[in-house]
């Protein structure tokens, strides 16, 4: 197992910041008291971050996640909202929202986007952009596209 603790923050000129913090190789099946223990420990002890100031966490759904939220980060930082990934939630919305239309145009267009440089052409001339496509190296849901 590796994590990786990444902190988004907003800056005093009010930009939106966002910093790799600390990443590790832990040990291969981590509990929830010892991921929330590297979790307080790097953000209390080595950052300093006040626990009143931890407005969040973000995490995908896997069941030591969820219970190190829940049990212990949440008690601790009592100002925090625990939080699933972006990305598997919209991909538990757009399970659930049946739109037989949105989803024809989004599988026709991810598979024209993703086949046809031609398409990708006319797309970012048109637009004035680059489309989206889904990542070779990140997990995320088709609905963001």
């Amino acid at each position: 197992e590796c994590i990786a603790l990444v902190i988004r923050f907003v800056s005093p000129d009010m930009s939106i910041k966002q910093n790799l913090v600390r990443f590790a190789m832990l040990q291969q099946s981590v509990k929830a008291q010892s991921l929330s223990g590297f979790i307080i420990d790097c953000l209390g002890r080595q950052l300093q971050i006040e626990p009143h100031l931890v407005l969040a966490f973000m995490h995908d759904r896997a069941s030591v996640n969820v219970a190190a939220g829940r049990e212990h980060l949440q008690p601790f930082y009592q100002h925090s909202c625990d939080s699933p990934c972006l990305s598997h939630f919209y991909n538990n919305v757009g399970q659930k929202i049946h739109t037989a239309h949105a989803e024809s145009f989004l599988a026709s267009w991810n598979n024209m986007v993703s086949r046809s440089f031609a398409a990708r052409s006319i797309i970012s001339t048109v637009f004035q952009q680059h489309p989206k496509q889904h990542s070779m190296t990140r997990w995320y849901s088709w609905w963001e596209i």
